[in-house]
């Protein structure tokens, strides 16, 4: 079976969010094939071939229509300067983007730039006929462009579909009605709704996105995490406190998670006793701070420069309490509804202290509360509760750590999603073969 992949990020093997990678890692690397649209080259070798479809040459080729926009390119291929230069270009713009007050009105021109521009080049054609995939697997983006291009990607090669829905990339119910949230949710919906009419399956990261997303596009998808690799013979260990206790943070502080990690510092600066540190939090975040902020949050919680994920694990294991934070109040608070963080599964298999802080009412919150898996609260009181408990009563780190282990290995071990995901692309290709038949026969009568 040969798999093509749809996806906006570059995979990276150092980096958490490789959900992808991961649910594939089963199947040969010749067998999978990933394109996705930013200007990075993947060192992930689970796929042997990837395909870049470059944005800034897709505008470039708004003025040089012949621009070849898209190539193909392998864990092994060496960025010239120009790809350098490209990668941080992008990466600044995305940074400045996702701060500005425009962003949904820039998420609006950028469409347009994709619509004009030119990315269905003889080198996209070529890649797809020559790997030829049986089943195309995609990330329902809030990308329409992304979306164009599955879609014609499995008219062209009449490959089996599978569609992943792991954020809210189809409501209006993130609290938002600027004209340009409204009008790139409008052109998102309707590229979604049109993808999914050929798709055999889908997929989804939780149960609330599950329940809102068969309702919106009539379907019935399976529910699929990043899964956890046990090894052999691996237990629950407990947790061994430290002195101060550590709590541990690794991710972006964006769409108002730094709000709530400013609350988190409030209440560590208030539990402190004549300065004697009682408890710390430590950040690792590629997120741009200022001084400012950084001074807002400080002596209590350190803030570090990302690190890989190698190093991150490592960390997660050091921890005596490991951070979940979403923002509190709206709108960022609704940003985050339907999605189902990368990091929980990674918490759940280090078997420590989950204390999670976020709305109630959002994906993750309800499954780590539902599963009793993560001490949950919020608002700046229950923080503030929940860190002299953990404190006063050492136990109840290993008591959580414990039922987060324990819910990682009833709910997302490898052999559960291997066996989920192989189910969800058999009923894709057999999808696709009930429709060949059909228009078969209905050419013959």
């Amino acid at each position: 079976m040969r798999i093509l992949i749809f996806s906006v990020q570059c995979p990276h093997s150092s980096v958490g969010d490789n959900t992808f990678s991961e649910l594939f890692s089963s199947f040969p690397p010749e067998q999978l094939a990933t394109l996705y649209i930013r200007e990075e080259l993947p060192d992930d070798t689970r796929c042997a071939t990837y395909f870049q479809v470059s944005e800034q040459k897709v505008l470039h080729s708004l003025l040089h229509p012949r621009t070849e926009t898209g190539r193909v390119v392998t864990p092994q291929t060496a960025p010239t300067e120009e790809d350098k230069a490209a990668g941080e270009a992008a990466r600044a713009l995305y940074v400045r983007g996702r701060q500005a007050r425009t962003y949904h009105l820039r998420q609006c021109l950028r469409e347009a730039v994709w619509w004009l521009g030119r990315w269905h080049t003889p080198a996209l054609d070529s890649f797809l006929d020559d790997f030829h995939p049986d089943v195309i697997v995609f990330d329902m983006s809030n990308y329409a462009h992304l979306t164009r291009m599955v879609r014609y990607a499995i008219r062209r090669t009449g490959a089996a579909a599978v569609g992943f829905l792991w954020d809210d990339t189809f409501t209006y119910r993130q609290g938002l009605h600027s004209p340009g949230f409204l009008l790139w949710r409008w052109i998102n919906r309707r590229a979604l709704r049109r993808v999914s009419r050929l798709c055999g399956a889908f997929c989804a990261i939780s149960q609330k996105t599950k329940q809102e997303a068969d309702a919106f596009f009539g379907i019935d998808c399976r529910i699929v995490t990043k899964p956890i690799r046990y090894a052999p013979g691996e237990t629950f260990c407990p947790t061994v406190p430290h002195q101060p206790l550590r709590l541990l943070y690794t991710g972006n502080l964006l769409t108002g998670r730094f709000d709530t990690l400013c609350l988190l510092a409030e209440a560590l600066r208030e539990i402190q006793t004549d300065g004697v540190p009682r408890v710390v939090a430590d950040v690792y975040t590629a997120t741009p701070l200022t001084e400012a902020d950084m001074s807002r949050v400080s002596p209590w919680v350190i803030i570090h420069p990302a690190i890989p994920q190698p190093q991150v694990l490592e960390k997660q294991g050091e921890a005596d309490v490991l951070l979940f934070l979403e923002a509190l109040t709206p709108p960022e608070s609704r940003i985050s509804r339907l999605s189902f963080s990368t990091k929980i599964t990674d918490y759940l298999h280090a078997g420590k202290c989950i204390l999670a802080v976020g709305p109630p009412d959002v994906a993750p919150m309800e499954y780590l509360q539902g599963e009793d898996a993560a001490l949950c609260v919020h608002d700046r009181a229950g923080i503030r509760q929940a860190v002299t408990r953990l404190f006063d009563d050492p136990s109840l780190l290993s008591a959580y750590g414990e039922r987060a282990y324990a819910c990682g290995r009833r709910n997302h071990s490898k052999e559960l999603m291997d066996s989920r995901l192989r189910a969800v692309l058999d009923t894709a290709l057999a999808a696709r073969d009930r429709q060949k038949a059909h228009r078969g026969g209905g050419g013959g009568s």
